[in-house]
């Protein structure tokens, strides 16, 4: 498969259009296998196809390679199913695929809980429900035996540490491990095996009837229920590994050729072992033993076997030695334990799932994420963050978030925000947006404001000794007062300032001023000489003379106010000026020089006309004189006239210094707090915000808060308002990058409410990064995530694979066809070449709905 031979994924359907049963157009003479032909070629008439042999190139594999299921749901008789780094099941609705995903869900129920009549599964949550053994039996038929048959590549298998401590005991004085005693030779040590398990009805009550183990091709023999009540061990003495634990009486154990026969014969454990005659199983001979302490045949794990030594057996048995206790129990146990701990960690995402797990976090499953208050040390914002989720709340796809917020990766979420929002990946149009959160306690919150603070404060006014510089600070607000007062621009106002000034205080000295004010002198003459109130008009002159004197230094005072005088004021240690509600603003400047003009030009007319209304206020009343004394005050007040601006000067100057105090007294005051904020930390040695902080930091570990922002303006949403598809696909990203994810992620449906664009891309996404030792078990029915899959198998063989794009080879992907046929469900492998095509014909054609509806 060429770029030539193939544009795009959309023109490629291999053997669609191929006759049954003959050739391909390679000229391949092999008969394509269909479903019949699959089941004729089975000697169990059944799936039991095995998929072509791996190269032996191949490095490593999953614990688990395959399972073998029988009269499970839909499964009657046995079928068989291949596990590859990507295992892939197609087929029709309702054919028994999820069948494979619930059988594996089911299994970790009997191993980890020793649970038969399984209802609600642990890892399944509440997305799946078995109904119990009546319902999923197959057929409901509770005559049958459901048999589910792992089988296990053990190439790093050891004994489990808590197991193997109980089986050192016979050797502490060999200086060995129970592993490498019992296993001296690499090449003997067990490198693949079985476990079956049998579950079924026995007086109307579901039991396991029978737990069997083989290794290395061969069995070793099965714990089964005994009736009425018990275990019993049946086990194939000709086995490599037990027979050399086994010894006729007299006889020396050939596990130890260092021991003699007669310290065999006074070991306090050994006893005698009947080996049943003439009983054959399978084509070997079965030895049995009883075994106490189980009510099932599931072992104990990591517990040694309690073999029965209370029985009769017949004297040409075996004695019953420690060896053979410690290696039954090593393969029966410890094996067992492994299949036990992968399913344990087995991680199934269902097909519908959650819509929007950021607000709710986890599903209604049993196994829900817990939110702890927090404080976000970069702004103090209160938020939340999950705690881990249990395994349940995978199968809603809700576990996603939780699983982020607590990964130990930060790099898990670059990567899944690389994946959703990269326009030659997923490209939804979204992001992820981490930050740290930390839970800061009530006796931490200070300390954290004190140090934030004096951070922000050393990072701005740093000085070269790594110190705030606060007179750096108050020059600072200094400067921003001026600013803000509009005292950069007051040259035209202080002009008639001054000029303000020295016409007041000239007339204060007692200079006369009526050669300014002829038009009055003129008008009042008369009024002045009949009344004699020369001396009250020359006082009252005097007196607001003055007045506006005062105001026009205080003004002038204010104008002249510098940077200097405001960080003194700001660093001075007098008393704290005084508050007031005025807002300092440049508003009271502008409008001062819009007065001041208008108040130079009529201030003598204001002083002489004060001073006559002082002189007039001041004259004796009598009938000859009030009405006359009333008639001049008016006239007075009319020659001020409306223009006199004095008052509203006075009014805007008092209002302008109290804003400036104000304005002044609140940077002092913060001063001080700053001058005692950083005397503090730097006093504590604290310049970098650690000390006593990083040691509640230590208390209170850090959580992260995840949230989704868009690639265009990186503006925050919720996972609610972004559509579906998030949604869905967001668990999917997780946990196909999760570099710590289990031996075996099942997902169904990972296509669910995507764009076809999208489908293709999830093929790279299960291909990268690929861990041959683990596995993606994937029910669909995407034609597109299938074909990105068979064309990196192309590139990858022929050497134009593009750059940063996943290798993939053939014997890493298992194609499996699931389909019922005469109501059974079957399963039919589907091999791939080198060249990224189909060896075997698709059962009915390779999604062949869109060639009918093409051509």
């Amino acid at each position: 498969m060429t770029d030539k031979a193939m544009p795009d994924e959309r023109n490629r359907r291999p053997d669609a259009d191929a006759p049954p049963g003959g050739a391909d157009d390679r000229g391949d003479a092999s008969v394509a296998r269909t479903s019949e032909s699959a089941v004729a070629a089975s000697k169990e008439g059944n799936e039991r196809v095995d998929a072509p042999a791996p190269p032996s190139t191949k490095a490593a594999a999953p614990l688990i390679a395959a399972v073998e299921i029988e009269n499970f749901k839909g499964i009657g008789r046995p079928m068989r199913v291949e596990f590859r780094p990507i295992t892939l099941l197609f087929g029709n609705n309702s054919a028994g695929k999820s069948t494979v995903l619930h059988a594996l869900c089911y299994a970790h129920e009997i191993l980890s809980h020793g649970n038969v009549d399984v209802h609600e599964t642990e890892i399944g949550g509440d997305r799946i429900d078995l109904g119990g053994f009546r319902n999923f039996v197959h057929a409901h038929d509770s005559a049958r035996t459901v048999r589910l048959r792992f089988e296990l590549h053990l190439g790093d298998w050891r004994i489990p540490q808590a197991l193997e401590d109980k089986l050192v005991s016979p050797l502490d004085g060999t200086d060995e491990t129970a592993d490498s005693s019992w296993f001296p030779d690499p090449s003997k040590r067990p490198s693949s095996a079985w476990i079956e398990l049998q579950a079924e009805s026995r007086d109307e009550q579901p039991v396991l009837a029978s737990y069997e183990l083989g290794v290395n091709d061969v069995l070793v023999g099965r714990l089964h229920a005994r009736q009425p009540a018990g275990v019993a061990l049946e086990f194939n003495p000709a086995h490599p590994m037990l027979e050399r634990t086994l010894r006729r009486p007299g006889a020396a154990p050939r596990h130890d050729p260092k021991r003699t026969a007669d310290s065999w014969q006074t070991d306090a454990h050994a006893d005698r072992v009947r080996e049943a005659t003439g009983t054959h199983n399978g084509g070997w001979r079965q030895s049995h033993i009883g075994v106490l302490g189980l009510f099932s045949p599931l072992p104990h794990w990591n517990e040694i076997l309690f073999l029965d030594d209370r029985e009769q057996w017949s004297a040409d048995g075996y004695d019953l030695t420690t060896d053979f206790t410690a290696m039954a129990s090593a393969l029966f146990v410890g094996i067992g334990q492994s299949l036990r701990d992968e399913l344990a960690r087995f991680r199934y995402i269902g097909p519908v799932r959650a819509l929007h797990p950021q607000t709710r976090i986890v599903s209604a499953a049993r196994y829900r994420a817990l939110e702890t208050p927090a404080a976000d040390f970069t702004s103090g914002a209160t938020t939340s963050g999950p705690q881990s989720a249990g395994p349940g709340s995978w199968a809603d796809g809700s576990a996603a978030w939780p699983h982020l917020h607590t990964s130990s990766r930060r790099d898990l979420i670059e990567d899944v925000s690389d994946w959703i929002a990269r326009e030659d990946r997923l490209n939804t149009g979204y992001a992820l947006r981490a930050r740290s959160i930390l839970t800061i306690h009530e006796e931490d919150a200070q300390l954290l404001s004190t140090i934030r603070e004096y951070e922000q404060l050393r990072k701005i006014y740093g000085n070269a000794e790594g110190s705030v510089d606060l007179a750096d600070w108050a020059r600072a607000q200094a400067k921003a007062i001026v600013e803000q007062a509009g005292l950069h621009d007051r040259q035209a106002a202080l002009a008639h300032c001054d000029r303000l000034r020295a016409k007041s205080a000239s007339i204060a000295n007692g200079t006369p001023i009526r050669e300014s004010a002829d038009d009055l002198t003129r008008k009042l003459q008369a009024v002045v000489e009949n009344f004699a109130m020369r001396k009250s008009i020359e006082t009252g002159i005097r007196r607001e003379a003055e007045r506006i004197l005062r105001s026009a230094e205080d003004l002038r005072r204010l104008l002249t106010l510098s940077v200097q005088d405001i960080e003194s004021q700001i660093t001075g240690s007098g008393e704290n000026l005084v508050e007031s509600s005025e807002t300092l603003t440049p508003a009271y400047c502008r409008r001062l020089n819009d007065l001041l003009p208008t108040w130079e030009d009529k201030v003598l007319v204001r002083i002489y006309c004060a001073g006559i209304l002082d002189g007039l206020r001041a004259m004796p009343r009598d009938e000859d004189n009030s009405e006359i004394v009333e008639k001049l005050m008016r006239l007075t007040e009319d020659l001020r006239g409306p223009g006199d601006v004095s008052a509203e000067v006075e009014q805007l100057l008092g209002r302008f210094q109290k804003a400036i105090q104000a304005t002044v007294g609140s940077a002092r005051r913060k001063y001080r707090r700053l001058a005692t904020l950083v005397a503090t930390v730097e006093n504590r040695n604290l310049p970098s915000g650690f000390g006593e902080l990083a040691a509640a930091i230590a208390a209170h570990p850090s959580q992260r808060e995840i949230g989704l922002i868009t690639t265009k303006n990186a503006l925050p949403v919720r996972v609610a308002d972004v559509g579906v598809g998030i949604s869905q696909v967001l668990p999917v990203v997780v946990a196909a990058l999760d570099t710590d994810r289990p031996g075996i992620t099942a997902i169904e449906q990972p296509e669910l409410h995507l764009h076809p664009r999208m489908q293709v891309e999830l093929g790279d996404l299960f291909a990268q990064p690929l861990d041959d030792r683990r596995v993606f078990l994937i029910e669909n029915h995407s034609e597109h995530l299938m074909l990105r899959l068979l064309r990196r198998i192309e590139e990858t063989h022929s050497g134009e694979l593009p750059e940063g794009k996943p290798a993939l080879r053939p014997d890493q992907v298992s194609v499996i066809f699931v389909e019922q046929i005469d109501g059974e469900v079957r399963a039919t492998p589907l091999r791939i070449d080198e060249n990224g095509e189909f060896i075997d014909r698709w059962p009915h054609g390779f999604f062949r709905e869109r060639a009918a509806e093409l051509f």
